[in-house]
């Protein structure tokens, strides 16, 4: 459970929530959502999100029997959403989304396999703008640099979305 007003208001840093309290709070969805829990830590400057990769992380990346890896592009998303997680927790539960306006770049070091323990680091750098790293065992998987977005009223939003529609 959270609070009525923002992690500043309330005192209340560093937070943590679980898998469900994402799904409930962020615009993903079980299926899109690549986190198994966040924290945010340092006054809401940097956070720390944890997935474990299973096989249906990596479903239809390689045809090839077998060869099940973390594709790079669900690292990016994956890397994106602790950004969203972090911004959100400056605002009122249940008042704003988070929309995502681009990733700069992807550095692939290690690939991830389903069974590994994907750390992901995002640290803030202003209003809107993270990176984020990916590790295993301390090891680094890949950096994301250059994720842009905004935090929108939630009534914005839905004029957003259904105009998209």
């Amino acid at each position: 459970a959270r609070r009525a007003g923002s992690f500043k208001e309330a005192g209340e840093m560093p937070y943590h929530w679980e898998r469900k309290d994402l799904l409930r709070i962020g615009p993903f969805g079980p299926e899109a959502l690549f986190l198994d829990s966040f924290s945010v830590s340092d006054e809401g400057r940097s956070g720390v999100g944890a997935l474990e990769v299973t096989d249906a992380h990596c479903s239809g990346h390689f045809k090839y029997p077998g060869l099940q890896i973390f594709p790079g592009f669900r690292q990016i998303e994956g890397a994106n959403q602790p950004a969203c997680f972090l911004w959100l927790s400056q605002q009122p539960e249940g008042e704003y989304v988070p929309l995502l306006q681009r990733s700069g770049s992807l550095e692939l070091f290690l690939p991830a396999f389903p069974g590994d323990q994907l750390v992901f680091r995002v640290y803030g750098e202003g209003v809107g703008q993270a990176f984020c790293k990916i590790t295993h065992h301390k090891e680094l998987v890949a950096l994301i640099t250059g994720i842009k977005g905004s935090i929108v009223p939630r009534c914005v939003a839905e004029r957003l979305f259904k105009r998209v529609k």
